[in-house]
């Protein structure tokens, strides 16, 4: 026989809290050497970190994902002709792109 389990007791809330919650505290669960603020922060080995690389014009990002559109649905036709391809096509997917 099992002996019984008290019940769980209740956390007192802490005086510094808001509704019972624990005040967040930014960055404590990283390492140490994570928590320097985000200018410290340092390019991959053998890249280059410029505004070019962060901001996109919207068209130049428009014209990459109908390029990837482009491909999925160029690999869904081929994959659909190919007689010794796989034969099950996803559900809710067309060979011609999604939907039905």
């Amino acid at each position: 026989r099992r002996p019984a389990v008290p019940a769980p007791r209740t956390p007192e809330p802490v005086p510094d809290t808001v509704g019972g919650l624990p005040r967040r505290v930014r960055q404590a669960s990283l390492a140490p050497q994570l928590r320097e603020g985000p200018g410290a922060r340092t390019a991959r080995p053998g890249t280059v970190e410029s505004a070019e690389d962060v901001e996109r014009d919207a068209e130049e990002v428009r014209s990459r994902m109908a390029s990837l559109q482009r491909g999925w649905q160029r690999g869904r036709r081929e994959n659909a002709e190919d007689p010794t391809g796989p034969m099950d096509i996803a559900p809710g997917t067309t060979p011609g792109g999604d939907g039905p």
